[in-house]
């Protein structure tokens, strides 16, 4: 047969370029066509097959070449022409020939070998027509059914059938076996591809063909019966676990995959417990699964296990260590650091391990991580599954594959309310790589790592649960309560288990406890025995429960719900007292007024001066008259006030206290100075703001200020000099000791005494703090020189593990000395410079400052014998007094600092400074207030206070918040950080503080650590 079009255009599409498919060939060169006469081949002659019968040709049509001739004919049995057509290039928009053309045969007889032939035609005298161009391919079996000749979900129950084919296709009747037979299509059901066979015999096996006339178009096959939800709760490797409703009662399973076959009949124990799980399966291989009940197909899916994993799991197994060097153990290499070493630690409150990498990763840019990292080694794509939490938010892991030389990332780690797994896809990596675990800030908490190849990890794709919704009953208690209180949660959908967390502290006399109680359990409750809780520390104590599924393949473990059980004190509260005047100098004929606030509860007060008498008293208020004053020799003064309750359902209270500070008449003490960012935003702007060197040659560029001024071989901004000698600065920025970016000065190389140096000049000695980090990658040591003596040297840390607050003791300091700062090697970057004059600075409107630091806490450790016991009531009778150690009515003072015990108690030890140095501190020993467990001390103008601080343990469970009260109003609470890692420096604003005020620090829960105290006045 042959179809001639004459002048016949085709609607082809424009290709961006031919694709060569196998089968096909353009036999002739271009130069044998020009040697011999005769029309090029047509190029790139290409076919592709559709539903296995439809069939489209493409070819690139060719310069001068419009006319082709396409013949089509059968490569099996007797062979011969199919079809043959003739075809002329159509025109596309801008009336050029298409470069490419293209036409289909649809609807091929099936299961037949085929040859296509395409012939150039040529139009040109004396030129023959080319030599064809030839596609050989093979039709196959066509089926019409859509979703590939399967039943679509919901198609199919005990009675009927609903088959669904390519809408419109040339059909005309269903063939159905057994029993039912032939069945005429209509039109309208041709046109919709839709016919639905009802009247089937339930577990019957039924085959349907789709016929126009007598040939078949497409086969189908399905058995009638209701259909039931299987589920796949959890998989691995080599196992699959199944579940469906406890009202179906399926008895057997069909599993089928690889080179596996099984046919497993459920024990009626196994039916029972409506899940089975198949075992010893191959990595990454589909399997189809069918479920049976009483021999009636009822489900059927597909499934695909998961890739062969490697787990580390530092819960268990792996004891606290610290390490200097590089570690590997069992495969995993842990990637050390000298100095802040890497460890596995014990959870503080709950007994189990973790990893902490004790900072964020030293890492380049485009390579692997060399410390505070992880690392292992792959055979190809993966995902890495990390159960983690980090003490804030915005923390991030990556994972660098070296064979890619690439990260994935960033992925941020969950905190602490909502600890779990993140998940890090790697996909495309080769047969062999490394593969590093880094992160770009501290995570602290890491409890296991998993490595799963493949593209898929357990519970990657899972849905988390909801929290628990949590109630006390009751939600208070009075301190002694003899009875008990259940924490209660409504059942979480898909939860199984709860697990709940909940730490209280009791007395025994003086003696606290902590107890803490946690346990996973299927119940929706829990109580605290009426025996514990009548030996409850007055407080607020916060359950929190967590729910999780059977596995963590579809449910996530839910975010913590929580519930608060408030132990209510029988005491009254202790007045908050503060003098006014809270200072006077020795000899003034001044009144000082004590004053507090009306006590709820209270019929009246108890007020002792210096140890003095008591006097009762029913105001709020107590005047020393000034003849009393005037007669004080120099020294501190404690009033104490208790609260009287006006019934006998209450005690009495706890003195609160306030101390008057007799002066002796001076010249003051010597001045703070601060110079920050924007003291050197100043500067840089004199300097144009200009990111070259500021060099002997950039002086000639500088726009003096009032504060701006040229000095003969360098310049002075307020006081602070930079002296160049031949040496240089830069300005720019960086990330400061708060993660901020922040704008600094650099020390532009290696500096001395005569060179490249920034000095200023003091009245007294005093305390430096440098805010500074290395201009590199590694740590380059700061010096600071007294009058001509370098003290010994601190480093600036890496520029990748950010920047500190380097403290030097200057007190050897005295009025006139000068303070030089330098780097002995290299570029440093310097955020600010602060000077603290010990005893404070002083005189005229400048107020005083203060600082308590290391020799301070040792003073007073030495007065307590070095006690490693609590600090309490009873440790004050075997304090040794010295000239700046003094006990008071209930508690002690050490050069103006006062530690009030109130019924508290404080302790001595060492952790991690904000430096990373192992230091001496004091602790709170429990949540304090301003009437208990607190230190205070009188300040003469308003100021800034900073506490270099941490947790006494995990805040995991719970924040431990330092509070700062000004004359007994608290007016802010900062979060420190968790024990594991190290202190940071608390700034809190005290701009509100005037003369006299009383400064109150404590803890609002549990223990905190406390390394320094630091009073700047404002100036």
């Amino acid at each position: 047969m042959k179809t001639i079009i004459n002048k016949f255009v085709l609607f082809v599409m424009l290709f961006a370029g031919a694709a060569s498919l196998h089968g096909c060939s353009d036999p002739d060169g271009i130069i044998e066509d020009i040697a011999y006469g005769r029309e090029f081949s047509p190029l790139n002659f290409t076919h592709t097959l559709a539903n296995n019968v439809n069939v489209t040709f493409s070819w690139t049509v060719m310069t001068g070449i419009a006319d082709y001739t396409l013949t089509l004919s059968y490569a099996d049995g007797e062979g011969g022409v199919y079809d043959q057509v003739d075809l002329i290039a159509p025109l596309d928009g801008d009336g050029n020939t298409v470069k490419t053309m293209e036409y289909s045969f649809r609807e091929l007889p099936g299961n037949r070998e085929w040859i296509a032939e395409l012939v150039a035609v040529s139009q040109r005298a004396g030129v023959a027509d080319s030599k064809p161009a030839t596609c050989a391919f093979a039709t196959g079996v066509e089926n019409l059914f859509l979703n590939d000749g399967k039943m679509g979900d919901g198609d199919v129950t005990a009675t009927t059938a609903m088959l669904r084919w390519v809408a419109g296709s040339n059909v005309t009747h269903l063939n159905v076996t057994p029993d039912v037979g032939l069945i005429e299509l209509s039109s309208a059901e041709i046109a919709a591809g839709e016919y639905e066979l009802t009247g089937l015999v339930t577990g019957t096996s039924y085959t349907v063909e789709l016929l126009r006339d007598e040939a078949v178009r497409g086969t189908i096959s399905f058995v009638a019966s209701d259909k039931i939800d299987v589920e796949v709760i959890d998989k691995g490797a080599t196992t699959i676990t199944l579940a469906w409703g406890a009202d179906q009662q399926v008895t057997s399973l069909v599993l089928k995959g690889g080179d596996d076959e099984r046919n497993v009949t459920l024990t009626d124990a196994e039916i029972a417990a409506h899940t089975y799980t198949f075992e010893g399966l191959k990595a990454q291989t589909e399997y189809s699964i069918s479920v049976y009940i009483a021999g009636v197909e009822s489900g059927n899916l597909v499934v695909t296990t998961l890739g062969q994993s490697s787990f580390w799991d530092f819960t268990t197994g792996w004891q606290p260590v610290s390490w200097e060097t590089d570690q590997t153990i069992d495969g995993l290499t842990i990637l050390a650091a000298s100095g802040k070493n890497v460890e596995i630690r014990e959870d503080a409150d709950y007994g189990y391990n973790y990893l902490d990498l004790r900072g964020k990763s030293t890492v380049k840019e485009g390579e692997a991580p060399s410390q505070r990292a992880v690392q292992f080694s792959v055979v190809g794509e993966g995902v890495i599954a990390i159960d983690c939490y980090a003490n804030g938010a915005g923390r991030n892991f990556y994972a660098y594959v070296d064979a890619l030389g690439k990260s994935f990332g960033p992925v941020e780690a969950p905190t602490a309310d909502n600890r779990g797994k993140v998940y890090i896809p790697c996909p495309g990596i080769p047969a062999s790589a490394k593969v590093s675990i880094w992160t770009d800030a501290t995570i602290n908490h890491i409890y296991s790592i998993g490595w799963y190849e493949g593209s898929e990890a357990p519970g990657q794709n899972a849905t988390p649960l909801n929290a628990p919704v949590v109630a006390a009953d009751p939600a208070s208690v009075t301190k002694g309560d003899n009875t008990e209180v259940t924490f209660s949660w409504a059942a979480v959908p898909n939860a199984s288990t709860y697990t709940y967390r909940l730490a209280l502290t009791t007395l025994n006399g003086e003696t606290e406890e902590v107890v803490r109680l946690s346990e996973t359990v299927s119940a929706t409750r829990m109580t605290v025995p009426a025996a514990t809780v009548a030996t409850l520390k007055p407080g607020t104590y916060t359950i929190s429960v967590t729910a999780a599924a059977v596995s963590d393949y579809l449910y996530k473990p839910s975010p913590a719900g929580t519930a608060a059980l408030t132990v209510a004190d029988t005491k009254l509260a202790a007045p908050a007292v503060k003098f006014t005047p809270a200072k006077v100098t020795k000899g003034d004929q001044t009144e000082v007024t004590a004053s507090w606030e009306a006590v709820e509860g209270a019929a009246s007060y108890d007020v002792s001066f210096n140890g003095g008498a008591s006097e009762n008293v029913t105001g709020t208020s107590y005047t020393i008259a000034a003849a009393t004053v005037a007669a004080l020799a120099a020294g501190e003064y404690t009033i104490s006030v208790v609260a009287n309750p006006a019934d006998a359902s209450a005690q009495a209270s706890d003195a609160g206290t306030a101390k008057l500070t007799v002066a002796e008449a001076s010249t003051g003490p010597g001045t703070a100075y601060a110079w920050g960012e924007a003291d050197f935003t100043a500067i840089w702007a004199g300097f144009g703001n200009s990111t070259g060197d500021i060099n002997a040659a950039a002086l000639d560029t500088m726009v003096a200020t009032g504060d701006l001024t040229k000095d003969t071989d360098g310049f002075t901004y307020k006081g602070l000099s930079f002296l160049l000698g031949g040496g240089k600065f830069k300005f720019g920025s960086n990330n400061n000791a708060a993660g901020d970016k922040a704008l600094r000065f650099q020390f532009g190389g290696t500096g001395s005494m005569t060179k490249a140096n920034v000095s200023f000049a003091v009245d007294g000695p005093g305390t430096l703090v440098v805010e500074a980090v290395s201009g590199g990658t590694t740590a380059r040591a700061l010096a600071v020189n007294v009058d001509g003596t370098e003290l010994p040297t601190q480093e600036a840390p890496a520029s990748g593990d950010g920047a500190v607050k380097l403290t030097f003791d200057c007190s050897a300091a005295s009025a006139g000395s000068k303070i030089t700062i330098y780097s002995t090697n290299s570029g440093i970057n310097v955020f600010s410079v602060v000077w603290t004059p010990q005893g404070g600075s002083g005189g005229g409107d400048t107020g005083t400052a203060y600082v308590w630091g290391l020799d301070d806490v040792t003073a007073m450790w030495d007065g307590f014998a070095q006690s490693t016991g609590d600090i309490n009531a009873a440790a004050l009778s075997s304090m040794t007094e010295t000239a700046d150690l003094k006990k008071d009515a209930d508690g002690f003072t050490y050069k103006g600092l006062s530690f009030l015990l109130g019924g508290g108690k404080f302790k001595f030890g060492s952790n991690n400074n904000a430096d990373g140095v192992k230091t001496l501190r004091f602790q709170f020993g429990g949540t304090g207030s301003v009437t208990k467990a607190n230190v205070s001390f009188t300040v003469d103008a308003p100021g800034t206070l900073v506490v270099e601080a941490v947790a006494g343990g995990s805040v995991a469970e719970k924040a431990r918040p330092l509070a700062v009260a000004i004359d007994g109003a608290e007016v802010a609470t900062q979060d420190t950080p968790d024990s594991s890692g190290n202190a940071q420096k608390l700034s809190f604003d005290c701009s509100s503080a005037s003369a006299g005020s009383k400064i109150t620090i404590y803890s609002k829960n549990s223990g905190i650590n406390v390394f320094s105290i630091t009073w700047t006045p404002s100036n």
